[in-house]
């Protein structure tokens, strides 16, 4: 069985590295949301401080935030290997948050990699919600995804500038 794991790092990474560019060059300002942690057990040993029995106290909201040209953004990022998109994948809370960023006219939307197809697709958050509940099968069809949203290029030196895609 495969390590699920690492699924996304690679796309992460990616994110990451972008979201850097954009903060070096003064394009944008978009974070990591870390998970909200909380630790039971906290000692000192040697000079090495130990943490066991940590648990997540709250809800993640989605994978990014951050502003440009003035306005609030927030996107998930998601990886699969397969050809279409499985709708278990997505967290009712990931799209109860991105509509919360809608409905506060904040720019919205998802950031997926097919790597069976190899492509990376931004697809605005309105338009995920149509993918998602017209289709009804348990997964969105790539095709759907990719006629309703934009494909992303990959650009030295790994970088994925989607915000030019928002323009």
């Amino acid at each position: 069985m495969k390590n699920k794991n690492n699924r996304g790092m690679l796309l992460e990474s990616i994110i990451n590295n972008t979201n850097e560019y954009y903060f070096k060059n003064e394009i944008a300002l978009i974070h990591k949301k870390n998970l909200d942690i909380k630790f039971k057990n906290v000692k000192l040993e040697k000079n090495k401080l130990l943490l066991n029995n940590a648990s997540i106290f709250s809800k993640s909201t989605v994978d990014y935030y951050g502003v440009w040209k003035g306005r609030f953004l927030a996107f998930e990022v998601k990886s699969t290997e397969q050809k279409n998109f499985e709708k278990k994948n997505i967290k009712k809370h990931q799209i109860e948050y991105l509509n919360k960023v809608l409905l506060h006219q904040g720019i919205a939307f998802w950031i997926i990699y097919f790597k069976f197809q190899n492509e990376f697709l931004l697809i605005e958050h309105a338009n995920f919600k149509k993918c998602l509940f017209e289709e009804k099968k348990s997964y969105i069809c790539f095709e759907t995804i990719k006629s309703l949203g934009k494909e992303i290029k990959l650009i030295f030196p790994g970088i994925l500038d989607f915000l030019n895609i928002l323009k």
